[in-house]
């Protein structure tokens, strides 16, 4: 007869290993829409990269809530 500390052993990895299956199972399903939703995601970060910030923006702070002035010296 097998121990029970044997069978307790053996049925947590049977369980473990079943459940790494499906979680394998799962990603490869999902892989086409994750890759997907990345593509949307990369396109969006290009645009804001490429979005030019005026020279303004910088100078006047954030939100143009601070103000620079700049004097001309004679």
């Amino acid at each position: 007869m097998i121990p029970l500390s044997f069978k307790m052993i053996l049925g947590f990895a049977l369980i473990c290993m079943i459940i790494i299956s499906l979680m394998t199972v799962a990603a490869i399903i999902n892989r086409p829409k994750q890759i997907q939703q990345l593509e949307a995601y990369e396109q969006k970060l290009t645009n804001i990269s490429t979005h030019k910030v005026s020279e303004e923006h910088f100078a006047t702070g954030r939100n143009g809530q601070i103000k620079i002035h700049m004097k001309m010296l004679p």
